[in-house]
Formats: C-alpha cells, sequence, structure tokens
C-alpha cells in the first residue's frame, strides 16, 4: 500500500514540506513533527540524498519502530531508523544517503561492438614450403614468455606464424590490431575477447568489466585491476598461445605499460607471441636478461638457398635451371616477398637462360606478367595512414607485387631488385639475369 503522505524537500522555498495526494497543497510539517510521527503509520521522503519509504513497524510489548526502504533497480534495501522519538529529518538524509551509496552500480553491456573478423585466425594458403627450421625455432620459443616476430613488410611474418600454429594443438587466441585500438580500454577488450578461446566462462566475466556503468560517476575500474582478474583467470587455465598480429600500430604508452606488467605477471599456461615491423617500446632488455624473449628478425626469416630453390620449383609452371635458380636466389637475397614476383609470371613472354627452349645469350629478361589491378598501382609516397590501410588491405589478399613495389621503393632498405628499370605503364616487369 502506497504511503499516504510525502514528506519532501522543495529547493525552490529552501525547506521540509508535507504534501497528501490529490492535494496541490503543502505545510510546514516541521513543528507538528513529533506528533505526526505518533499518528503516523507511513511515508514517502524525498530528500536532498535520495528517495524513501518510511514504515511504522509493531514489534513485542506493544512498541513501534520505524523502517527505512529503498527500492531501484528492482532491488529494495532496508535499514532500521529508530524509535519516533529517535527519528529526525537529518536522520532520513543520513539514511538516504548511505542507501543509495551502497547500491550497487549495475552494469550494461560492453559499449564496444566487437569485430569479430579480427579475432579470427587469417586463412592458411594450401601452396605453401614446410621451413621446419622456423618451425622448430617457434617450438623452442614456447619455453619462454614471449616470441617476438620483428621484421619489415613482405618478410612473411604473419605467414610463418599462421604455418606454425597449423602445427599445434594448443587453443590459440588470436587478434590482428590497427590504429583504431590505440584506446588502452579498446585494445584490451580485444585482447580479452581473443582470450575467450581460451577460458570461455571467466573471458566474457572478464569481458563484462569493462562495460560502463549505467549509475554516476560512469568510470571503469582502475585498469590493473581489470588486468590482475583477468591475470587470476589465465592462470587457472590449460595451456595457451595468445598471437598480437601489427603491434607496430601501437603507438599510446599507457598500452605499452600495460602490456609490460602483463607480461611481467604472465602465468607460464600462456605464451604470447607479438608480430610487428620493428622492436616494441617494451622493456625487452629485461626480458632478456631473464631469458624470457625468444626472438626472430628479417635475417631469421629470409629464404635459404635451398628454401628458394624449393619454393620455385614448387610455384612456377615453367622450369628453372639450377643455373637461374642460383641466380634468382642471390638477387632476392632470401626477401620473401620477392619470391611471389617470379611466382606472378606464370605466362612469360621470354625465358631466361636455362628455360626450356632458352637460347645461349649472356642475358635474357624475365618478365614478370602483373595483374589488371597491379597495373594501376602508382609508385608514389603514401601517407603514414593511408599506406597503414593498404598493407593491411594487401597482405588480407595476398597481393605480394603491389606490397613490395610500394614498400620496398620506400622507406624499406634498399633491395637489388629495385635496381633494375621499371616501366612507366606497369603491363610487365623485368629483371635482368647476369650471369
Amino acid at each position: 500500500m502506497a504511503p499516504l503522505y510525502t514528506l519532501a524537500w522543495l529547493p525552490e522555498h529552501q525547506r521540509y514540506a508535507l504534501s497528501q495526494p490529490g492535494q496541490p497543497d503543502t505545510y510546514d510539517i516541521q513543528e507538528q513533527w513529533r506528533a505526526w510521527l505518533d499518528a503516523c503509520s507511513s511515508f514517502a521522503f524525498e530528500g536532498r540524498n535520495g528517495h524513501l519509504t518510511l514504515r511504522k513497524e509493531p514489534r513485542k510489548r506493544g512498541e513501534s519502530y520505524w523502517y527505512a526502504y529503498c527500492t531501484r533497480n528492482r532491488r529494495t534495501r532496508k535499514r532500521y531508523a529508530g524509535r519516533s522519538t529517535d527519528l529526525t529529518i537529518a536522520k532520513l538524509e543520513e539514511i538516504a544517503r548511505l542507501l543509495t551509496a551502497t547500491e550497487p552500480a549495475p552494469r550494461t553491456a560492453p559499449t564496444l561492438t566487437l569485430l569479430e573478423t579480427k579475432l579470427s585466425l587469417p586463412r592458411l594458403q594450401t601452396s605453401l614450403l614446410s621451413r621446419s627450421r622456423l618451425l622448430d625455432r617457434f617450438n623452442l620459443g614456447l619455453e619462454r614468455k614471449l616470441t617476438l616476430i620483428s621484421a619489415p613488410a613482405g618478410f612473411g611474418k604473419t605467414t610463418i606464424v599462421r604455418q606454425w600454429l597449423n602445427s599445434r594443438t594448443e587453443p590459440v587466441a588470436w587478434l590482428s590490431l590497427d590504429a583504431g585500438d590505440n584506446d588502452p580500454a579498446r585494445f584490451w577488450r580485444y585482447v580479452v575477447a581473443a582470450c575467450r578461446a581460451l577460458l570461455p566462462d571467466q573471458g566474457q566475466q572478464v569481458l563484462a568489466l569493462f562495460a560502463t556503468p549505467s549509475q554516476p560517476p560512469f568510470t571503469l575500474p582502475p585498469l590493473e585491476a581489470i588486468l590482475t582478474t583477468f591475470l587470476n583467470a589465465l592462470a587457472h587455465c590449460n595451456a595457451g598461445l595468445l598471437v598480437l598480429e601489427d603491434y607496430h600500430v601501437i603507438t599510446d604508452p599507457c598500452i605499452h605499460e600495460t602490456l609490460a606488467f602483463f607480461l611481467n605477471h604472465l602465468p607460464p599456461t600462456l605464451h604470447i607471441v607479438l608480430i610487428a615491423r620493428g622492436d616494441p617500446p617494451l622493456p625487452l632488455v629485461r626480458l632478456r636478461a631473464r631469458n624470457e624473449l625468444h626472438e626472430l628478425h628479417a635475417h631469421d626469416l629470409r629464404f635459404s638457398p635451398e628454401e628458394t630453390r624449393a619454393f620455385l620449383t614448387q610455384e612456377l609452371a615453367f622450369t628453372l635451371t639450377p643455373e637461374t635458380l642460383n641466380t634468382l636466389s642471390t638477387r632476392l637475397e632470401g626477401w620473401p616477398a620477392g619470391l611471389r614476383l617470379p611466382e606472378s609470371g606464370r605466362r612469360p613472354l621470354a625465358s631466361a637462360k636455362g628455360m626450356d627452349g632458352a637460347g645461349s645469350q649472356q642475358q635474357q629478361d624475365v618478365p614478370l606478367r602483373l595483374t589488371e589491378d597491379n597495373r594501376c598501382v602508382r609508385i608514389r609516397e603514401d601517407s603514414e595512414d593511408e599506406q597503414g590501410a593498404r598493407d593491411a588491405d594487401l597482405r588480407r589478399q595476398a597481393r605480394w607485387v603491389e606490397s613490395a613495389i610500394r614498400r620496398h621503393r620506400g622507406s624499406h632498405p634498399h633491395h637489388p631488385v629495385h635496381s633494375q628499370h621499371m616501366p612507366a605503364p606497369l603491363d610487365g616487369c623485368t629483371w635482368r639475369l647476369q650471369e
């Protein structure tokens, strides 16, 4: 039953007043407070600190006591208010403050809609050369906390990691990063979401900690507290792998600091693989000193002469002699992206010395047919953001030729392949094979 009276604070008059339903008039209750409490059995209180319902409840020996009730979000809290002789408006305000303060702020669903494709492993090409020497090195790295693969674009970092993961049986959490992840809360939301593959139930619970509260002060728990909960959950899961692809796009110092904290307290159940185009600003020196870091760089990822010959023999629709294979291997210097250049020329206009039906010239051209899309490429300097967006798209579509031309004409070290002439209309690319 709803109370017949409402005692409310009137800010425009700076006083408390009592009213009844259907009666617009209010009157000052303070002068008649004691007498009114003795005669009243319940009333609503709308104070400065919150709203309450007060009820007088009889007890043994004929005595009655006041109890305050506060209902919010379908939950009702009760608190003892005292006898009529003890009840004051100041006490009602204090009870309202306490019941409102102790009411837990409900959480909503995470405000960030996760892009699930960022959490999906890249597709693995069917015609990949098995590079057992690198796969063995990845396996050795599992004894440490972190494996860092650091090399420029075109060195097959993602491909070799994906190939290695295909040989493993542990559950894998994968996250492809982009420039939009330079927000600590967003970054860790995605990391936790990726790790649902390792701990489905606890991962969802940790993810809920990133939800924005629907009540003031609308603040998230401290990030370190969330990471502590996350680490504790990981400590009780089975062994798993977390891969962070394209970490070089992360520039926010707070993310680097929190990832360093995460690595420092990483449980033995988790191994992290970090893919980047350079060494990240993490405490690598300390990790090396503790023997907690396993590293692979560009010189490790280069194809050996044997791997180059095996790859070209496997991929090319035409046959190359050992001499031509050796020349290509020397020219490419094991650059993985470069191996896709001759592979794109499955229908050469002319053949190098040593190909089927080749002549005896000292120099022959090996034209590399490019796709119609690649013919539209302009060799120019892109802005950093535009270039990064293009790189991501090229990597997804495995358009190796376009990526190689743009990248290695730009910021990366000069490669001997680039010394050859490139026609203005990109209807072909020619290598001069010097013997």
